[in-house]
């Protein structure tokens, strides 16, 4: 990916600039649509330091390159944090429960509702109450839905996702489920 412009001799600064061109362009895309797994993640964290590096030990944590400029980093690009960051836009995409939902979304519902544990289906007297993972409190099965759903529901969880309404109408709030095991 990088080859091209070794032949250039960027500059340590023209290093960073190029990994985030390259990276953000390529990447962005490719794991909002396919999701990042994390052996490939490592191997792209493996090309940046190689890069930035001129193949060399690293002389500073990654870490300290991905912080901003003014607390003495060089906004290197945190492939972690993209690949949180994407998932957590497909969650909200996910979850947008408005007439302009996605059709995914409810194709999503009916795969993670089929995936839920044994211990999360006694909280339901009727399957007719099973609605949404973040509306309600139940778990899945992860290895029975795609790899993309599980990642999304596994980040939504780190980050403490939840569906909130501040000072829902009542007829919003009408709507809203009212069952067993519900959160909202």
């Amino acid at each position: 990916m990088f080859d091209k412009w070794e032949k250039c001799k960027p500059t340590f600064d023209g290093r960073i600039l190029i990994i985030q061109y390259e990276l953000t362009s390529r990447c962005q895309f490719t794991a909002s649509t396919q999701g990042m797994p994390d052996d490939i993640l490592k191997t792209l964290n493996r090309m940046i330091k190689s890069f930035l590096w001129e193949g060399g030990r690293p002389r500073l944590k990654q870490e300290t390159l991905q912080k901003p400029i003014s607390e003495g980093g060089k906004n290197l690009i945190n492939l972690e944090c993209l690949r949180d960051a994407i998932s957590l836009m497909r969650l909200k995409s996910y979850l947008n429960i408005s007439e302009k939902r996605p059709l995914w979304a409810y194709v999503a519902d009916e795969m993670l509702s089929k995936a839920m544990t044994q211990e999360s289906a006694k909280k339901f007297t009727s399957t007719n109450q099973i609605m949404n993972i973040f509306l309600q409190d139940w778990d899945i099965r992860k290895q029975q839905v795609p790899k993309y759903l599980a990642d999304m529901i596994e980040t939504g969880k780190r980050y403490d996702t939840t569906f909130e309404t501040i000072n829902p109408s009542i007829r919003i709030q009408d709507e809203l489920p009212r069952v067993a095991g519900s959160t909202a």
